[in-house]
């Protein structure tokens, strides 16, 4: 791996301009050198919410806020996934911690 931050502005990048597979690839490698990044975990989550795996965003997006409670947009991507996922309770529940994190910062 070359560096994790140019390889996460990278996974950014190929996620914006529509490489949505790649910059998976590249968000997986940032992942395995390091876990618990919050901003990886999160781009993970919304590049698999874009894949259509809703299931499998759940699980990076809940650790990204977990990990970052105060990251608004964490918050706000993980209540889509849910509200696509029919979880509206939980969605609405997210969105509203959505709206307080905002509001925090």
């Amino acid at each position: 791996m070359a560096d994790f931050d140019t390889d996460l502005r990278a996974a950014a990048e190929r996620f914006n301009a529509g490489q949505t597979e790649e910059a998976a690839r590249l968000c997986q490698s940032c992942l395995a050198a390091k876990p618990e990044h919050p901003d990886a975990l999160h781009l993970y989550g919304v590049i698999l919410f874009r894949l259509g795996k809703l299931r499998d965003a759940v699980v990076p997006l809940e650790k990204a806020v977990r990990l970052h409670p105060e990251g608004a947009d964490y918050w706000y991507n993980l209540g889509r996934v849910l509200e696509g996922l029919n979880h509206i309770a939980e969605s609405a529940d997210a969105l509203d911690l959505k709206l307080a994190a905002r509001a925090g910062s």
